[in-house]
């Protein structure tokens, strides 16, 4: 009997995902059933949420970002 992925039915962000390593794990995850909400500055992650059949967010999410700072000081 095969395992069922570790994934399988959960739910994910991940940040960084437009190109690259990240969305390489994005994908990884999508192929063992998560969803996954992509996020990135670059507006690039929402063609590759499209491909991939998930949501995307263009924003940034460094701790220099207003909401960030407001999170961080609470």
């Amino acid at each position: 009997m095969s395992e069922k992925p570790r994934v399988a039915g959960r739910a994910a962000i991940g940040t960084v995902t437009a190109r690259g390593t990240g969305e390489s794990i994005a994908e990884l995850f999508v192929s063992e059933g998560a969803k996954v909400l992509l996020v990135n500055v670059n507006p690039d992650v929402e063609d590759t949420a499209r491909h991939f059949g998930q949501a995307a967010i263009v924003k940034s999410v460094t701790n220099t970002d207003a909401g960030t700072r407001s999170l961080l000081q609470h």
